[in-house]
């Protein structure tokens, strides 16, 4: 996949999620939350395909050579006794990642770097699948985040969603206190890089640029 491409297919998830979110709220009767879902990301498409877009084209492209994990969040794994680190995707920061209806991070999974794809075990594979109650409301996966200032987050989830083109993780729960202590904002350049905590946690590391 071009660097071209990984941006359009992030814009394109970005779309694809409000849509199926739409599909699903306008079921549970929310209509005027339904409302609030029009007010989409119409610029992505014209900003993916702007001449002068090249170098936010390369912030997309996760098929290069894998960048290092800073120094200080390296220290911070090693102090809470954690495996070695993982680069999952680095992404430009789209409104549907820090808007308050959408209130998640998305990872597309298609944008995934290749020697993190299997960054998650079968056990976890099957939870990602269950649901609950009668609105098959997804169940999710708990998750532990250091964040760009190293602080620990724990009232995260890791969820997935299944569209009709392609699927997407995202990170939910209290995303949103996570965008605002950090003032993450639109077009923010982030890393997320997945590791092991001691007693086999999922966790996540979130590098801001």
């Amino acid at each position: 996949m071009g660097s071209h491409d990984g941006l359009k297919n992030d814009q394109e998830q970005c779309e694809e999620y409000d849509d199926e979110k739409k599909k699903r709220l306008k079921r549970e009767g929310k209509k005027k939350v339904i409302h609030q879902e029009t007010k989409k990301c119409k610029k992505k498409k014209e900003h993916g395909t702007n001449n002068n877009s090249s170098n936010n084209n390369n912030i997309n492209d996760n098929n290069g050579d894998v960048p290092k994990l800073p120094r200080e969040f390296k220290e911070k794994i090693e102090e809470l006794h954690g495996g070695e680190a993982m680069l999952v995707i680095q992404k430009r920061l789209f409104k549907c990642d820090v808007g308050e209806v959408q209130r998640r991070l998305s990872i597309p999974i298609r944008q995934i770097r290749p020697e993190a794809k299997n960054f998650l075990t079968q056990e976890e594979l099957l939870t990602l699948n269950k649901t609950e109650g009668k609105n098959q409301k997804l169940v999710g996966l708990p998750l532990f985040m250091l964040d760009p200032h190293l602080r620990e987050l724990r009232s995260l989830v890791l969820k997935k969603w299944c569209m009709t083109n392609s699927d997407t993780y995202n990170i939910a729960h209290e995303w949103m206190k996570c965008v605002k202590a950090n003032y993450l904002k639109i077009k923010d350049v982030v890393q997320l890089w997945t590791f092991r905590s001691h007693d086999g946690m999922l966790s996540f590391a979130l590098v801001k640029f």
